[in-house]
């Protein structure tokens, strides 16, 4: 009984990284309204056996004292929208309260991974590795061949995704960040195929997401194996630089010609996003920051004038993610800003909350008494997190709330493997974290 649980208890883990990686890719496959309600339906369920299993959860050492109050705020906020909400605003306030809890839901979850499979953590990374290595694959092929399960193929002008670019970015650079800095005990040439591939898939997304990502995560890895193995690696990265530059011409007019007008509306994006680096504004509608001003400037219409509501929030009922409530009722808003929709939804309180709780890892992953390695893995983690929060709702979407679940679940190991006498690490920790 207690191997098939274990086996169970995989298989749950299991679709949840599959979701990780494709939920981008959901919305464009046929029948997704199947799959759909399949992944809250997952987390839900492993959360339930997590209660189950384990007779004393450790809520305290998992969130730390941030999170909890941002929790602990989220969750007033949240009743006493329910209490004075219209009846017709309920559901959408319910569903908000849901999205929004998910994160700590799956800190705990994942807390337990190793107690839960009686597997090390390994195999979850290799998990990600895989799934992120299949949808890779299927990125470049549905570009010349269309597949019969998308609804459509080549939907994002300039981009080359199956699913949701800006999204997809997070999971590729997440997966990046663990062949980068992790053992994983697979072949030396299985590990650099599987880094050229990714890194070539995050280019392909053309979003802003990974023009700032990918080169952070590149230098912050040269700056640590430069440090640690300076002569072998920089002979090594210095040939592949040089590799690239003379090589890089043919394989561009190869791809030009291959692409045509699909590579023509991939430059206009990338201008597009380098002049909003440079410049601080991007051309017509692809102008993505003025568009997430402009959002936020129409729902501050919930707290103008109103001292209790800026100072907590105007309550989760207004907030949504569905277009059809946008354009038919001015009782809604929407903003592509994690940090904005906070400000609206929690008022000055919620905001600082959200804040502290980035800062506190922050602060938590420099006092981490490990190797420059793991502490760059915990800080190009935490920027995969912070990055997409200016740019998505990132509480609604599991590649930002599950990865943010990741990182409190690490952090909170390894805090407590530090403060917690030897006895206790031995029964309830691995070795190999």
């Amino acid at each position: 009984m207690i191997i098939k649980r274990n086996k169970y208890c995989s298989i749950l883990f299991g679709i949840i990284i599959f979701f990780l990686v494709f939920d981008g890719v959901r919305s464009n496959i046929k029948y997704n309204e199947i799959i759909s309600p399949l992944k809250e339906l997952t987390i839900l369920l492993l959360f339930i056996e997590v209660l189950h299993k384990q007779k004393r959860i450790k809520f305290i050492d998992i969130l730390g004292g941030p999170m909890r109050l941002f929790f602990i705020y989220h969750c007033l906020v949240a009743s006493i929208s329910l209490i004075f909400a219209d009846f017709y605003l309920i559901p959408n306030a319910v569903l908000t309260l849901y999205k929004f809890s998910l994160i700590f839901i799956l800190s705990v979850s994942f807390y337990y991974y190793e107690e839960m499979t009686h597997k090390p953590i390994e195999k979850l990374y290799k998990l990600i590795i895989s799934f992120t290595v299949i949808y890779s694959i299927l990125n470049i092929v549905s570009i010349f061949i269309p597949l019969p399960i998308w609804k459509e193929n080549n939907i994002w002008f300039g981009r080359f995704s199956i699913g949701y670019p800006t999204s997809d970015t997070i999971t590729l650079c997440f997966s990046l960040i663990i062949l980068l800095f992790k053992k994983l005990y697979i072949s030396k040439s299985k590990k650099i195929s599987y880094i050229i591939l990714i890194t070539i898939n995050i280019i392909m997304q053309v979003t802003g997401s990974a023009l700032i990502l990918l080169p952070l995560i590149i230098c912050t890895y040269g700056v640590v194996i430069i440090k640690e193995k300076f002569i072998k690696y920089t002979f090594t990265i210095s040939i592949c630089i040089i590799t690239f530059i003379f090589i890089s011409p043919f394989i561009g007019n190869k791809i030009e010609s291959t692409l045509g007008t699909q590579y023509e509306n991939a430059k206009i994006v990338f201008d597009a996003k380098i002049k909003n680096f440079i410049e601080g504004e991007e051309a017509g509608n692809l102008d993505s920051k003025s568009a997430h001003i402009n959002q936020y400037k129409k729902a501050q219409r919930f707290i103008n004038n109103d001292i209790f509501h800026n100072v907590f929030g105007a309550g989760i009922t207004h907030f949504t993610m569905n277009a059809n409530k946008l354009s038919e009722s001015n009782q809604y808003f929407h903003i592509e800003n994690m940090f904005y929709v906070i400000r609206i939804c929690y008022g000055i309180i919620g905001i600082i909350l959200y804040i502290l709780f980035f800062f506190y890892l922050f602060i938590r992953i420099l006092k981490v008494k490990s190797a420059l390695k793991e502490k760059a893995f915990l800080m190009s983690i935490l920027a995969v997190i912070l990055v997409p929060n200016t740019s998505l709702v990132a509480l609604y979407l599991i590649q930002v709330y599950g990865i943010m679940a990741f990182l409190i679940s690490y952090m909170a190991k390894k805090i407590y493997r530090r403060t917690s006498n030897n006895t206790i690490v031995n029964q309830l920790l691995p070795t190999n974290i």
